[in-house]
């Protein structure tokens, strides 16, 4: 089953309306159920979302052709169970055989880790469920059944995913029937790398004017977005959504700016087009961006510039605010963003995004996250950091900086909820946890202090 991914433009009814969207293309076409479902939850999806279903819709397609043939699946040849359990283990331990280092099957898979293949599973179980449901049809597979040979086969799958479900538990590796093989995954537990993820907070200042000035001029653009992660803990994708309307100088702190980020879809419309609109005035950013620009925002499938949204916390009327951590953060953007106002003047834009192309071609137009994580790791090794995850000097490390800094400041849990814009107050231990060597201090401080106690009695 040969699978060609692509993007797809889907016209979804007679108004015309067009759907962007990741298709997987076959010999005879789109492959039509994985069409339905991505249309079927495109408004609450992202487009990285569906490129990894498609990922590993191919991945079990591909292990599906070469290890599953007509014959196994009657009845009596091979448990249908055993099929998804068999492809949960390659995923696992690789296709690769110990003894002889070849691969008969040439899908040539090394192992996976316990994380990427638990997220393979769950993308299929949803698919095949929403498969299973969608087509009631396809237990019979009588010969008024219509359809091309890939969509059959995929009908299929699902088919036996439904009759196999209440043999592989929540994951395809549980099997109740007979006992788990030795090389079946078993999941090892969070681990912690020893390293803190957090941005080092020392550094940050170097990073901001130093690190993103080249040739002797400061970028304004990547220095404002950063100081937003940095200096108010928001997720890398947010910024990405601010328009030029939503920061203005804070009526508290003349010297300092107000920043709201609202909700891509749901956020109110800038109120100058409110106030400019003929017609019935713009309700959300989605109609205002619709009607005005011919944009669908950035966190919508099909988006030509996407961004994410992790649906946080709200502060109210569909925006958060950014809380600095310490004024000079608020001073800082202020500074730097009347600078990139002087900047964004002399360039013509088509949409109403605050970040934009400043020297790169198209000018002017809405700026990528991927462009920014690119200049963000320059910085980073502008200033002789080291870049990566495990280093915490990636973009979302300063989100972990904002959080272990409320925490060390001791600052109530509810509070550090509502800064960090989480739902759930639970959801910010993994960015105030202690790292290892916080840890590693108490418990010599501890030690430290136990040991005092032991000399001052011996002193009595």
């Amino acid at each position: 089953m040969q699978l060609t991914k692509a993007k797809g433009r889907v016209i979804v009814d007679n108004t015309g309306a067009i759907a962007k969207i990741p298709v997987l293309l076959t010999e005879e076409g789109p492959l039509r159920p994985l069409l339905d479902y991505c249309l079927s939850i495109k408004n609450i999806r992202s487009s990285s979302w569906m490129n990894k279903l498609l990922a590993a819709v191919t991945l079990f397609s591909e292990y599906f052709e070469k290890n599953v043939t007509e014959e196994d699946l009657s009845d009596g040849k091979l448990p249908h169970w055993k099929i998804f359990s068999n492809f949960s283990n390659a995923l696992s331990v690789g296709t690769f055989d110990l003894n002889t280092g070849l691969d008969p099957s040439y899908l040539c898979w090394s192992p996976r880790d316990h994380q990427s293949q638990r997220h393979v599973i769950l993308l299929l179980t949803d698919f095949f469920e929403w498969m299973s449901n969608t087509y009631p049809e396809v237990s019979n597979f009588n010969p008024k059944f219509t359809g091309g040979l890939y969509e059959i086969k995929m009908k299929k799958i699902a088919y036996e995913f439904r009759r196999s479900r209440a043999f592989l538990g929540h994951l395809w590796d549980d099997n109740p029937k007979e006992e788990i093989p030795l090389t079946s995954p078993i999941n090892p537990g969070t681990c912690e790398t020893g390293t803190s993820y957090e941005f080092p907070d020392e550094k940050f200042e170097e990073l901001i004017f130093k690190g993103f000035k080249y040739a002797g001029k400061y970028n304004y653009r990547d220095i404002l977005i950063t100081l937003l992660l940095h200096g108010a803990g928001f997720r890398s994708c947010e910024p990405f959504h601010l328009f030029v309307e939503d920061v203005n100088n804070n009526p508290n702190d003349p010297t300092s700016s107000l920043v709201c980020i609202h909700h891509p879809q749901f956020g109110s419309a800038p109120a100058m087009a409110e106030a400019l609109a003929t017609e019935k005035p713009f309700v959300n950013r989605q109609a205002y961006l619709a009607h005005y620009w011919g944009m669908l925002p950035r966190n919508r499938i099909g988006s030509d510039y996407p961004a994410g949204w992790k649906n946080p916390k709200l502060d109210e009327k569909h925006y958060m605010r950014a809380y600095w951590y310490s004024p000079e953060y608020g001073q800082w953007f202020k500074q730097f963003w009347d600078l990139y106002m002087l900047q964004l003047a002399s360039i013509e834009r088509h949409h109403p995004f605050a970040f934009v192309n400043i020297n790169r071609d198209p000018i002017g137009q809405v700026y990528s996250l991927e462009n920014y994580y690119s200049s963000h790791e320059s910085a980073v090794r502008r200033i002789g950091l080291p870049y990566g995850k495990q280093h915490g000097t990636t973009a979302h490390g300063h989100r972990h900086s904002y959080g272990r800094r409320l925490r060390r400041a001791g600052f109530d849990p509810l509070f550090i909820q509502k800064f960090m814009h989480h739902k759930s107050v639970e959801s910010q231990k993994i960015y105030t946890e202690p790292s290892t060597e916080e840890a590693l201090e108490m418990l010599e401080m501890v030690s430290k202090r136990q040991q005092s106690f032991i000399l001052l009695g011996d002193a009595k």
